[in-house]
């Protein structure tokens, strides 16, 4: 996820966060795929064994970043919960909702979600020449903890392991411990007035 500052104003009320595992968000999904040029589908992997994900794997879910006004899903990310960890397995934003601050906001998003559900320790892994987006991972707590060789293709690139911890004293669940959910507004849970370029994630400090 490469994401560099914008000065085009946006508006964080203007986007929703949905679950794409229900109907009819698979079939947006694979037509958000087929929008994409071939170097991002292939980098990304996004096609079919993606959209199976979605269906099968009981541990994964996926959170789309949608706004209703146009041009509709313009993002997606995907994690998998085990045991009081996650890791982010996809996060990817169409090319031209890029550079706007929709990316950080979208995962400090997900961390804040992450912590309710108990998650301690989040991962994920990064192409090594994705600079910017390194960058901002470390921005959001994350440290560099190992790598991959080999593992990207198209080109074939090195992939770096990040991580972080969640604090303890954020993870409150719901009271059935089973209802909670990333959905709503991409604003919800962020201080009125703060930037979404420059607010800090409240869940790191």
């Amino acid at each position: 996820m490469e994401e560099l500052p914008s000065e085009t104003p946006i508006d964080p009320r203007e986007f929703r966060i949905v679950r794409l595992g229900v109907d009819p968000w698979p079939e947006v999904l694979r037509r958000f795929f087929d929008r994409q040029d071939e170097e991002d589908r292939s980098g990304y992997f996004l096609g079919e064994a993606l959209l199976s994900e979605l269906k099968w794997v009981d541990v994964a879910e996926y959170y789309g970043l949608f706004r209703p006004k146009g041009p509709g899903l313009v993002g997606f990310l995907g994690a998998w919960f085990v045991d009081g960890e996650a890791e982010i397995h996809h996060i990817f934003l169409d090319p031209s909702w890029r550079r706007k601050g929709l990316g950080k906001a979208f995962l400090r998003r997900f961390m804040e979600y992450a912590a309710k559900r108990r998650v301690v320790s989040l991962y994920l892994e990064v192409r090594r020449s994705s600079h910017i987006a390194r960058s901002l991972y470390r921005r959001l707590g994350f440290v560099e903890t190992g790598e991959r060789k080999n593992y990207y293709s198209c080109p074939l690139e090195d992939a770096i392991l990040m991580g972080c911890r969640l604090p303890e004293e954020r993870a409150a669940p719901s009271a059935d411990g089973v209802s909670l959910t990333m959905e709503g507004s991409l604003h919800e849970g962020f201080d009125a007035g703060k930037s979404l370029r420059t607010g800090e994630p409240r869940i790191l400090r």
